[in-house]
């Protein structure tokens, strides 16, 4: 039996949420559902397959789903151009909204990127490099601080569930980099924020400071803090966190 199947080369956020929620299924099941997903085809018209035509497609799905997790700080998907927030000048409705959002990352991924995400209103990125991957174009100049080179939307609550829409399409592995991305920065925010001696919150401040430099390099990975989102970020209301 031949089938023809379109297979893309990247998750999308949409694939990546709903493949999360297949492990209820049986082990057949999985199989099924994930070439259904990946695929966009009917799970009935699969289920008429050979066992054969399951196996090879499967294995070419397979190649889809192994993604490196990357962050990059601006992008353009379908012609809008994206820059990522600045972490130091979050609001307080944006912070309540990313802690809410936060405690179920994945089911709310595309949401969460609609915050940290936002569409440049000005900038200064005509002499940047730009990497097309994935149908998406992404800013590979390596600066010490990309936040200075662009403006990006103010916050609407209303206009991020139709940003959170257009943000479906961003391939999955950029959207968990920079999750990971904000967590770490996040909780190295937070620490500083912590009752230490003033030896110790000097050493805190530099420990932080080292790690931005590391932090700011455009598409390096963020390895220490590249894993599954499955943790936490939580901003106490009655917290006042020090960014400065």
């Amino acid at each position: 039996m031949k089938v023809k199947v379109t297979i893309p080369d990247f998750l999308s956020i949409k694939h990546y949420r709903e493949l999360t929620n297949i492990d209820h299924l049986t082990d057949f099941a999985k199989l099924i559902k994930t070439i259904s997903i990946i695929s966009d085809l009917e799970e009935e018209e699969v289920r008429k397959w050979d066992a054969t035509s399951i196996a090879t497609v499967y294995n070419d799905v397979i190649e889809a789903l192994n993604m490196e997790e990357k962050y990059y700080p601006v992008f353009e998907l379908n012609g809008t151009l994206y820059g990522f927030r600045n972490f130091k000048d979050l609001t307080l409705g944006e912070y309540i909204d990313l802690e809410s959002l936060c405690k179920e990352p994945t089911l709310n991924l595309s949401e969460i990127m609609a915050v940290l995400y936002r569409p440049i209103t000005k900038h200064k990125l005509n002499d940047w490099t730009f990497k097309t991957m994935h149908n998406v174009k992404l800013a590979v100049k390596s600066v010490d601080n990309p936040f200075k080179y662009y403006e990006i939307e103010e916050y609407d609550t209303k206009k991020r569930s139709i940003n959170a829409d257009e943000l479906e399409a961003m391939p999955a592995q950029f959207a968990l980099g920079a999750l990971a991305f904000f967590l770490g920065l996040g909780n190295l925010f937070l620490q500083i924020s912590l009752p230490y001696s003033k030896s110790q919150k000097k050493k805190m401040v530099k420990m932080i400071a080292d790690n931005l430099t590391t932090l700011a390099s455009i598409g390096n990975g963020l390895e220490q803090f590249i894993h599954s989102p499955n943790q936490v970020f939580s901003v106490s209301q009655e917290t006042r966190v020090s960014l400065s």
